[in-house]
């Protein structure tokens, strides 16, 4: 029994001997990041022969748990086609583009993303010039067109707690083709 004492008695001394000569390292108080974000961007998105269109709109992000996140976008586009390959003049569009992507965090630092979406486009008001004549119509592009976007890009943080993003965009619907684009955007 006395042996028995001894040793947890030595057991003892040396835990509380080794608790105190080892340091522990302080828990920084960090915050945690915002679960919901809202921001403003614009963008230039063209497929290199018929279309080119400007870009302004609003993005909310959703995070989620670990990398991922959902965003959405709201955006007004200002159209331009040029369709004198199709025999049909120029047509100029106002456009409200809606999408909803998935995007993923990545690398160190967890400023780079990757994103795939479905975008869905609703045509408000489209002109036509024929005969050096603008003719208001719908009939010559889909009243709405859907398609799928892929897009990468860096966030820049700022001590303000603000954020800029750049991110390259590629879109496709079956009416417009491919279509390669760039945004800059402003999280607040």
């Amino acid at each position: 029994m006395r042996q028995l004492l001894k040793v947890l008695s030595l057991c003892c001394f040396t835990q509380l001997t080794f608790a105190t000569t080892h340091l522990l390292d302080p828990i920084k108080d960090t915050i945690p990041d915002r679960t919901w974000t809202i921001g403003l961007q614009t963008g230039y998105v063209t497929n290199n022969y018929t279309l080119s269109a400007f870009q302004l709109g609003l993005t909310i992000e959703r995070k989620l748990v670990g990398l991922f996140a959902l965003e959405s976008e709201i955006n007004g586009e200002y159209r331009k086609s040029n369709l004198n390959v199709f025999g049909q003049g120029e047509a100029d569009a106002i456009n409200l583009d809606l999408a909803l992507n998935a995007k993923m965090y990545f690398s160190k630092s967890k400023r780079w993303y990757s994103k795939l979406g479905y975008y869905r486009t609703y045509n408000l008001r489209n002109n036509i010039l024929s005969d050096n004549e603008w003719i208001p119509s719908s009939s010559h592009s889909p009243i709405m067109q859907g398609g799928l976007q892929l897009g990468v890009g860096h966030n820049w943080l700022f001590s303000s707690g603000k954020t800029l993003k750049l991110e390259g965009l590629l879109k496709h619907n079956k009416f417009d083709g491919l279509i390669g684009g760039l945004r800059v955007g402003f999280v607040f």
